[in-house]
């Protein structure tokens, strides 16, 4: 809803099932709200370099992407989208610091209590 160009930008890390998977979700989850969205990839090679990252947020921003999201880990994607008046969704974690104007929200996983019960599971023998 909140793209203006219909055209949504994906920094990619590595195409791999669980990247390929988010690709098509965060796309099936656009169309939803909006079926003229397009949503274009740029494949990073990278799960962490901010400089590779921003490199990716900027080449889509130039192909038309006003809101861009990610699937790597730092900030750069967020910054690029602040220092070109787009949007951006985070991954991993609350980036809002980093884009106050761009960041719309963020993917944040929490492991703890599934790794806490697994390791228990394992401690009293039931894993």
């Amino acid at each position: 809803k909140m793209t203006e160009s219909n055209v949504l930008g994906y920094v990619a890390s590595f195409p791999i099932p669980e990247v390929i998977r988010g690709i098509n979700a965060f796309t099936k989850g656009a169309k939803e709200v909006n079926p003229d969205v397009q949503v274009k990839v740029v494949w990073a090679s990278t799960w962490y370099d901010p400089a590779k990252e921003r490199e990716a947020a900027e080449t889509l921003i130039l192909q038309g992407a006003d809101v861009l999201t990610q699937h790597t880990d730092s900030a750069a994607v967020i910054q690029a989208a602040e220092a070109k008046g787009k949007y951006a969704i985070g991954y991993h974690s609350d980036m809002s610091e980093y884009g106050e104007k761009a960041h719309l929200t963020a993917a944040i996983h929490n492991w703890g209590p599934l790794y806490l019960k697994k390791a228990q599971q394992v401690l009293d023998g039931t894993w």
